[in-house]
């Protein structure tokens, strides 16, 4: 029960559009259930507020926790942000 508390008061912060409150919320739901109910959903949504602020380098294990994963409803926008991610810093590098 407290897993489902803890990811409802992040999502609803994310759905709310409370960024800072919402990556707050899902870093400390992903810190206490690592492996919890709903991992799969926090890891993406916080991929995506990390995309969002122009924090595409944090976004990165969000995103590959979501590829690693048996293929979901998230796996494909996962694997486009990713790739978008490598091919922004590819193109810094040179």
């Amino acid at each position: 029960e407290l897993d489902n508390d803890t990811y409802a008061a992040a999502e609803k912060q994310y759905l709310q559009g409370n960024n800072k409150q919402a990556i707050s919320g899902f870093t400390g739901y992903l810190a206490k259930f690592p492996n919890g109910i709903s991992a799969l959903k926090a890891n993406f949504y916080l991929g995506q507020l990390y995309y969002a602020d122009k924090l595409e380098q944090n976004a990165i294990p969000n995103y590959e926790y979501v590829i690693d994963q048996p293929k979901n409803e998230f796996t494909e926008q996962a694997l486009v942000r990713l790739s978008e991610t490598y091919l922004k810093a590819e193109q810094y590098a040179k």
